[in-house]
């Protein structure tokens, strides 16, 4: 029984990367409109603005991007966290499933959300 969280956890991200790997960068079909990538691609997992709930939180320790330390992250920072996915591989690299311009326009979409916060 002790086994399933790890399970679980596998499942998730083995679905993450299948579902990004076969892009081939035609995220969110091509489009370069931040909030749309933000929908497609991060949303189900970071929450619709940028605060995930507190079970995705729980299980996969997946930080809200309105937090302090997200905040000071500079963009070539957030980039790299988005090309190469995270440590412990619960996200997934997007490298090559976005272009450079849908990247760019990722992270302004995620200073916005980070704008709004209260």
């Amino acid at each position: 029984m002790r086994l399933l969280p790890k399970c679980v956890g596998f499942l998730v991200a083995a679905c993450a990367v299948l579902s990004v790997g076969c892009s081939d960068d035609k995220m969110a079909g091509g489009s370069i409109d931040g909030p749309k990538i933000f929908a497609d691609a991060c949303a189900r997992c970071h929450g619709a603005d940028g605060v995930p709930s507190p079970g995705t939180q729980a299980r996969t320790g997946v930080k809200p991007l309105n937090s302090e330390r997200v905040k000071a992250m500079s963009d070539d920072d957030i980039l790299g966290q988005i090309r190469n996915g995270s440590k412990n591989r619960l996200m997934p690299a997007f490298q090559g499933a976005m272009s450079d311009e849908q990247l760019k326009s990722l992270v302004a979409h995620i200073r916005t959300l980070q704008a709004k916060a209260p």
